[in-house]
């Protein structure tokens, strides 16, 4: 049955035309917990707010490898179960940055998670479970960064794994 609700969202999410899938809904943008019901990959999850809605999101400052059709990208196994080891099924402190709270074409909240007074976002970075992506701003992406070259040097994670490597 969880399968069946992830899929309807996946599919609602991707085939809406709205700009803000949260137009019309009481949902605000503050610190709160909320329960991780699914991990898709290395940074994105569903989470149940208060409101008993579950929301598609993505970490926010991190990239992880992923899935393109039946190909897994090098380290995406080992991302994914690590991620989910950390989060799957626990109640988790939501925050948010001053920037984008959706990312644009993929209709995902955009969040930092902790638990227990732990940011996970630093931890899959930490680890070399994901890195930071270039592109995209974030509050924590200076420290995140840091993290990065520390994983990189110390070849943890994917860093070690991997041919091809996330610039």
């Amino acid at each position: 049955m969880r399968w069946i609700t992830v899929c309807f969202l996946t599919l609602l999410f991707a085939c809406s035309n709205k700009t803000n899938y949260l137009e019309g809904t009481n949902f605000k943008f503050v610190q709160q917990k909320a329960t991780v019901v699914y991990v898709e990959d290395g940074n994105s999850l569903f989470l149940r707010f208060n409101d008993g809605i579950e929301y598609k999101t993505n970490l926010v400052g991190v990239d992880a490898p992923f899935q393109e059709g039946v190909i897994d990208k090098c380290f995406f196994q080992e991302s994914k179960d690590y991620f989910r080891s950390l989060v799957l099924h626990k109640e988790v402190t939501v925050e948010w940055d001053s920037g984008d709270k959706i990312s644009g074409g993929m209709k995902k909240l955009l969040v930092y998670i902790s638990l227990d007074n732990q940011d996970i976002n630093s931890k899959i970075i930490t680890g070399g479970y994901g890195w930071v992506p270039g592109k995209f701003p974030a509050d924590r992406k200076k420290k995140y960064l840091k993290l990065q070259e520390e994983a990189k040097k110390n070849k943890r994670g994917l860093w070690g794994a991997c041919e091809e490597l996330p610039e």
